[in-house]
């Protein structure tokens, strides 16, 4: 992405709505601000709407709003006005479930991933999707690869983290997390390697990409 930031503006009632996201993100930027615009017929400080995988928020401005989002690169209790990572994640949660030739499933930010302890720093990584069990579970198990022989883990032995911390640890694997149930992807640290199809296992891409 270029390193550029750039700030857009549209009408919100009677006042203006701001955002900002590098200058590659630009075409996206306009789509979300003019989509809030629509949404937020009576604007007020803390409007949130859920975009995709990730809560947007209207922060009151002296010259109107500014749509920010959570900080996921420092403190996801905090805002940011530099939406890029929010809209590239959100284009990529698309790109790569179309490349393999599936349908995305919603994941949001928030959603419990199962992990092996110290997975996000292996250099390689296995994701696996099966089927969501209570509401906020993803589905997905995040394990170092190659797989081992014994996949029988105690519940001791695994770990419960959220979709957004794959940011920080391994970012091509949160590219990877609106894949549906019944998908595997392998990740390595130059992007993601492969996608399969569980029930055959069929491989439906390789990369890395």
């Amino acid at each position: 992405m270029s390193s550029a930031l750039r700030t857009l503006s549209v009408p919100l009632a009677d006042a203006i709505l701001t955002g900002t996201a590098r200058s590659s993100l630009r075409e996206q930027l306009q789509s979300l601000l003019d989509e809030i615009a629509r949404l937020a017929v009576e604007p007020r400080d803390g409007f949130v709407v859920q975009f995709g995988w990730s809560p947007v928020i209207l922060r009151a401005r002296p010259d109107g709003y500014a749509l920010v989002a959570r900080d996921y690169a420092a403190d996801p209790n905090t805002d940011t006005d530099d939406l890029s990572l929010v809209l590239w994640l959100a284009q990529a949660l698309i790109a790569v479930p179309e490349r393999a030739g599936l349908q995305p499933q919603q994941v949001r930010d928030s959603d419990a991933v199962i992990a092996v302890p110290g997975v996000l720093q292996a250099g390689r990584v296995t994701m696996t999707r099966g089927t969501a069990g209570d509401e906020g579970d993803s589905g997905w198990l995040l394990e170092a690869d190659p797989l081992p022989a014994d996949r029988g883990y105690l519940p001791t032995q695994l770990v419960r983290l959220q979709t957004w911390q794959l940011l920080r640890g391994h970012v091509h694997a949160a590219r990877a997390l609106a894949l549906p149930e019944g998908s595997r992807a392998v990740i390595g640290p130059d992007g993601i390697r492969e996608v399969q199809r569980l029930a055959d296992e069929t491989v439906l891409t390789t990369g890395p990409f």
